[in-house]
């Protein structure tokens, strides 16, 4: 499994610089991503997608997946 603060360490080696992961918390979602470019009242999908992986009602993950082989 890959880390918040693991991810920022390899993304920070590729880029040649530091890269820090910081938490958003959830009141901040919204106002958040309408800073980084989503339509105004267009986070909603997100926000769903985020909630379920939260609550671990969507998870992502080799487990169940099957090598394919050409």
């Amino acid at each position: 499994m890959v880390s918040p603060d693991g991810l920022a360490v390899a993304l920070g080696t590729v880029l040649g610089r530091e890269v820090k992961a910081d938490p958003v918390p959830r009141e901040a979602w919204v106002s958040t991503l309408e800073k980084m470019g989503f339509p105004n009242g267009q986070t909603w999908a997100f926000e769903e997608v985020y909630d379920g992986v939260n609550a671990h009602w969507i998870g992502f993950g080799a487990g169940a997946l099957n090598a394919l082989r050409a």
